[in-house]
């Protein structure tokens, strides 16, 4: 059990940090600076759900998993609600709002890292995923994890250059969501193996995701009204 969980954090952490070197090798330090803005204010999302999904669900969904393993599907689903409409939240939000929340942190300087975040953030849509690795982790399959990190780093080694070959940085900035939907689909497979999986609770909290675009459009037109220059 130890091995594939070393073998996953590892793996892990270079999918990780991959984007930034290999980004770092295609573009100059003025663009790959404005990249790390758009994606340090990512993270800041990201990170909100990762430390839901580890610091309870995980606990939680072990403890469901040694003692109630009848009752591991429900308890998911009861983490996977408000995790999933808050990530789906803030990509509707970034995703309409990103260029102005950028224009009203940063000066003129770091205006592209509004239209990379405005990209960026539909990988939050893909995040809510993390919470079945920890519950297919909760039943003592490393395994699943070891191989979801690896496709995430292969996906990464790949989409990124090629991105930046057919599209230049924004080709770069789609293959980096590339590398966060890339595994969602073995994640969701494996979940269906344990007959854990339940699609209509998936899709559930989608609808969040245009309430927030719309909340997002509307901060936008505000913003303009009151800082019009």
């Amino acid at each position: 059990f130890g091995k594939w969980i070393f073998l996953s954090s590892f793996l892990g952490f270079f999918a990780s940090a991959s984007d930034n070197l290999i980004i770092g090798l295609l573009v100059n330090a003025s663009t790959l600076g404005i990249y790390s803005i758009s994606i340090l204010l990512l993270n800041a999302f990201e990170q909100i759900i990762m430390k839901l999904t580890g610091d309870v669900a995980f606990p939680a969904l072990s403890e469901v998993a040694r003692n109630r393993p009848t009752d591991l599907g429900k308890t998911l689903y009861k983490f996977h609600l408000p995790t999933a409409a808050f990530s789906y939240g803030a990509a509707g939000l970034l995703t309409s709002a990103a260029p102005t929340i950028v224009d009203l942190l940063y000066d003129s300087r770091y205006t592209d890292a509004g239209w990379m975040l405005q990209v960026l953030a539909v990988a939050l849509i893909a995040v809510p995923c993390r919470l079945h690795s920890s519950c297919l982790l909760a039943l003592g399959k490393p395994r699943y994890s070891v191989f979801q990190s690896s496709i995430e780093l292969c996906a990464i080694l790949v989409a990124v250059p090629t991105g930046f070959y057919l599209a230049g940085m924004s080709g770069v900035v789609w293959g980096v969501v590339i590398k966060y939907f890339a595994s969602v689909p073995f994640t969701l497979f494996f979940l269906s193996r344990q007959g854990l999986l339940n699609i209509r609770r998936e899709l559930l909290p989608l609808p969040i995701f245009g309430v927030a675009w719309l909340l997002g459009h509307l901060f936008t037109r505000l913003i303009a009204v009151v800082f019009p220059y």
